[in-house]
């Protein structure tokens, strides 16, 4: 940045040349440019990415806990199953 400064003040009534803004216009296009790109990388690798990360991780999370309620409630129905099955199987021993 400093030698856009540099280049703005230079303008010595030696050469009298001024300071042509078309001679400018690129080198700003390029800092522009340069800037919005380390920008977007800022943002994306500090901000974009660890809010897609958490979400990712709490949907996982409720996907888990949904899963082991379900896990839980047939393994009980399964201890019932076979409760029952050994009670009939015992009262069918018996006759």
């Amino acid at each position: 940045m400093q030698w856009l400064f540099i280049l703005a003040v230079d303008t010595t009534p030696a050469t009298s040349v001024a300071l042509d803004p078309s001679s400018i216009l690129p080198a700003l296009s390029t800092v522009g440019s340069l800037g919005f790109a380390v920008w977007y990388a800022w943002y994306t690798t500090t901000v974009s990415i660890p809010k897609l990360l958490d979400a990712h991780r709490q949907e996982r999370l409720e996907m888990q806990a949904r899963f082991d309620a379900i896990v839980h409630e047939m393994l009980t129905e399964m201890k019932d199953q076979r409760s029952e099955f050994a009670a009939w199987r015992t009262n069918a021993n018996k006759t």
